[in-house]
């Protein structure tokens, strides 16, 4: 080791084994940022929330977003971007599930990819249309949607769903079944854009509205003949050889190109290297993804409404050859993207938060932002995710009219630099958890459950993952993301090297361990603080 890891590791292993002595976790005390329910600010009416939901889409540097001329412009020449968004559980259902409920996989019960499971009594859509929006829901719902026995789930005044596929599906528009074929405009993302086109122009025109698009894109599936499926995506023909994606570069990581698995969890042991993933075809289906949310915010603006709360997302995470696996499904597949533009209060200046957040602060924030709470819930428990609004608003005062290279420093710490980056926020978390509770597994893969530490954590950066096989992962992941780290930098980003094992890591385990087995009951705010006791000496500074 460098002497700059180990002094890193001293420090570590000083504050982890003082730890030991401390009581058992409490719940976090919130920061300023979340100790108390915000507010709109004076003058700023509640938002149209228009929110484009990518299926099975990893988080990504922006070798395709820079391709798409709407997401670009929206999110990279404008909005923010939040690089350490972590999903729940990386499968298409749960994540859905946990987007609108605002609730763990292990409390909502959707753990596998039946839409059955789902309970939509409480949903972010049911509070937003009894606080007086009106909602619309237009794509892909759940899998298995046609085995859902209410085609016409509460809380939208409008759902236009089915539950996948690019051609030769049904879909229900208000509970009624149409069918689509293989003709060029039956695409799914084609047939989507039209409907949401038809209904926003007979839309109410004195309420807000929401406006959930959820393509089918860039999931694996069938040909327009239905004889053939890949694990690729099935672009729009106008979309087939897009000169825009020709040149796109394949997503390959460190992660890829791992020699020694002996370390990982046996379903992943003897599998072959996945060097790459071939993202041309993924640009290709995202474009039509790029034309639906185009189209819809088009119609918006001529209709004369104030620019929306616009936010761009994924169901769930991809591993895409990380560590040998191509799909999700496993803890490697949790980060998702998530961007956000809101100019009225966060400014046009893009910029970057790295506070780590996760989907299930998606509905309520939003319901916050709409003047609602999310609760109660048919199945007792309570709202996992936290209100990010009072976060949102120090993010506006950091950049609300900034120019390039500006740089901000608020009396309450943050700072926005002149690279756009915001820092110094908090949410009053260290811990948010991961899980994949299914009982079938996906090729060989037991059920598991996980954490990451925030960057609020006193202990650092780490991702902790126990499987019911009684195999553990752990792995420090700072200084990421992974595509931008390189063997010899410090950290472990790309989760390379498994401390599981190694008894120099036996307290910081056993902390991470024992936070995991207590999450418990609401509020699920864990404190890794209240484990670590003062030093009785001052620790060596972390090497940066």
């Amino acid at each position: 080791m460098t002497q700059r890891v180990l002094v890193r590791l001293a420090a570590m292993l000083l504050v982890a084994a003082s730890a030991l002595a401390a009581g058992p976790v409490m719940a976090a005390s919130p920061s300023p940022s979340a100790s108390a329910p915000a507010s709109l600010p004076p003058g700023v009416a509640r938002p149209d929330i228009v929110i484009l939901l990518i299926d099975d889409l990893a988080q990504i540097d922006d070798r395709l977003w820079q391709r798409m001329p709407t997401i670009s412009r929206l999110f990279l020449a404008s909005g923010i971007r939040f690089p350490e968004m972590i999903g729940n559980d990386p499968l298409c259902c749960p994540g859905r599930a946990n987007l609108l409920t605002g609730q763990w996989a292990e409390h909502h019960g959707v753990i596998r990819n039946n839409g059955r499971l789902f309970d939509p009594r409480e949903t972010i859509a049911t509070e937003l249309q009894k606080s007086g929006y009106w909602t619309g829901i237009f794509g892909k719902y759940f899998n298995q949607t046609l085995r859902i026995a209410n085609k016409f789930p509460p809380g939208w005044d409008q759902a236009f769903i089915f539950g996948g596929n690019y051609w030769n599906f049904p879909a229900w528009a208000n509970g009624k079944r149409r069918w689509y074929g293989r003709a060029d405009a039956d695409y799914s993302t084609t047939v989507v854009q039209g409907r949401v086109l038809e209904v926003l122009r007979a839309a109410p025109v004195d309420k807000p509205r929401f406006v959930w698009l959820a393509p089918f894109a860039v999931h694996g599936g069938y040909d327009q003949t239905r004889e053939h499926r890949t694990i690729q995506p099935q672009p729009a023909p106008e979309d087939v050889g897009a000169p825009a994606c020709q040149d796109v570069p394949s997503w390959s990581t460190a992660a890829n190109f791992e020699l020694d698995m002996r370390d990982k969890p046996a379903y992943l042991q003897g599998r072959p290297l996945i060097p790459f993933r071939n993202l041309v075809r993924t640009c290709e289906a995202l474009l039509s993804a790029d034309r639906l949310l185009a189209a819809t915010l088009d119609e918006l603006r001529a209709q004369g409404r104030p620019d929306p709360l616009v936010i761009l997302t994924a169901d769930n995470g991809m591993a895409w050859g990380a560590h040998r696996w191509m799909l999700k499904h496993v803890p490697y597949a949790t980060p998702v993207p998530f961007f956000l533009r809101w100019p009225g209060v966060l400014g046009d200046a893009p910029a970057t938060v790295p506070t780590t957040i996760t989907n299930v602060d998606l509905a309520p924030t939003l319901c916050a932002i709409a003047g609602c709470r999310m609760g109660p819930y048919p199945n007792g428990f309570g709202v996992d995710g936290i209100d990010l609004l009072p976060l949102l608003l120090e993010v506006g005062e950091a950049n609300l009219g900034a120019m390039p290279g500006e740089v901000r420093a608020l009396p309450s710490g943050v700072t926005r630099g002149a690279d756009g980056v915001i820092t110094g926020l908090r949410t009053g978390r260290e811990v948010v958890f991961t899980e994949h509770l299914t009982a079938e597994g996906a090729r060989g893969m037991k059920p598991w459950r996980g954490l990451w530490t925030t960057n609020e954590s006193p202990i650092g950066r780490w991702v902790y993952t126990a499987y019911v096989t009684g195999e553990k992962e752990l792995y420090d992941i700072s200084n990421g993301p992974c595509w931008e780290w390189q063997a010899g930098d410090p950290g472990d980003p790309c989760q390379l090297v498994n401390r599981a094992a190694d008894p120099a890591f036996a307290p910081l385990r056993r902390i991470l361990a024992d936070t995991l087995a207590e999450r418990g009951q609401h509020p699920l705010r864990l404190s890794l603080t209240d484990r670590v006791a003062p030093s009785p000496s001052p620790s060596p500074s972390p090497a940066r």
